[in-house]
């Protein structure tokens, strides 16, 4: 809001907690007999994998034919091996979930100096310079 987005076209920004909000929406695109959003991003940043298949098994209710959804994939950000696997199984997760395609698209970033991350409570980012930017389509 700070920036003005409440105030742009076509956006429409829901306070609350999703495990709040979300059940509501749901009803509502139950009722209108069609999803409300062609695209969703979900910042996931303090949600764990059981929160984020929660979260996914309502998008089908929430996304339009061909929508985008993408989330922030900072799971396992510490350890490589375990982080592709995690992007694996949740790929596996939302295709099972009506997703047509999952796909993690390659962002390349310049890698901070350390002291960026002094005094902040928790490092954001582990892996290289390379950040795997989930693109799912329904």
């Amino acid at each position: 809001r700070r920036d003005g987005w409440d105030l742009k076209p076509g956006v429409e920004i829901l306070a609350g907690r999703w495990q709040d909000v979300l059940p509501q929406l749901v009803a509502q695109a139950a009722e209108a007999k069609t999803p409300p959003f062609d695209a969703v991003f979900f910042d996931t940043f303090a949600e764990g994998v059981d929160e984020l298949r929660r979260f996914h098994t309502l998008l089908p209710s929430l996304l339009q034919r061909r929508g985008v959804y993408s989330y922030f994939n900072g799971i396992a950000a510490h350890d490589v091996f375990l982080h592709k696997v995690y992007a694996e199984a949740i790929r596996l997760d939302l295709l099972s979930n009506g997703f047509t395609k999952v796909a993690f698209v390659p962002v390349s970033f310049p890698v901070p100096e350390p002291q960026v991350w002094e005094g902040t409570s928790l490092r954001h980012w582990w892996l290289s310079d390379n950040y795997q930017m989930p693109a799912c389509y329904m």
